[in-house]
């Protein structure tokens, strides 16, 4: 790992059993990411991408090898790294900006509460939702709705941000355009790394075999 990584993994395994067989699904991956690298991870399903993204995001224990982020071992998840999921996992009975504040509340808790209505009225200025503060996830699109969950990654202010196929399912007019934002978005808030399958990229990893 260089000075310039904010992301290393080194032969990272996982494997899952169910108590009459195992699945190997990432098999001694490692990989360096530098600082401000937009990183896709391509394969087949079952080949491995969310597992290895949830290792990442400390959501998974991998088995054996490390995940380091700026030289630190990984252990659970941590506010330097947001991830956006490929369901849309908002509280249904919560409006936008109530679901962005949770995750405004758990992780800066040292910000005053203008400090943190603030950042909250920010982020979700910034995916477009300014107008609709007030709506439950029922009256959203499904677009406005993955929005919110980048609105709430982007409000815990992480370095890395994990994206897992956050625009799979939505239409393919709503998947371009909002794939043109995230990408306006990734600009603006100079975030470090992005990790997305099926988005474009400027560098991308893939499996070989049947895992990564």
């Amino acid at each position: 790992m260089t000075k310039n990584n904010i992301l290393s993994l080194s032969n990272v395994s996982k494997s899952f059993s169910d108590g009459k067989s195992v699945t190997h699904v990432l098999d001694r991956v490692s990989l360096d990411v530098e600082e401000g690298e937009f990183i896709a991870i391509l394969g087949f399903s079952g080949a491995g991408k969310t597992t290895l993204i949830n290792c990442i995001a400390g959501l998974e224990e991998a088995d054996s090898g490390d995940v380091l982020v700026k030289g630190v071992a990984c252990d659970g998840p941590g506010k330097d790294r947001g991830l956006v999921f490929q369901s849309y996992s908002l509280f249904p009975w919560l409006s936008v900006e109530a679901n962005v504040a949770m995750a405004v509340e758990a992780v800066h808790k040292d910000k005053s509460r203008e400090e943190q209505a603030a950042l909250i009225r920010q982020k979700i200025d910034l995916v477009g939702l300014s107008h609709a503060m007030d709506r439950k996830p029922a009256q959203l699109s499904g677009g406005m709705r993955q929005r919110v969950s980048v609105a709430r990654a982007l409000a815990m202010e992480p370095e890395i941000l994990l994206m897992d196929e956050p625009l799979s399912a939505l239409d393919a007019l709503t998947r371009a355009k909002l794939q043109d934002e995230i990408d306006r978005i990734r600009e603006e808030e100079n975030v470090r790394s992005f990790w997305s399958p099926m988005m474009l990229t400027r560098r991308c990893c893939w499996p070989t075999g049947s895992r990564l």
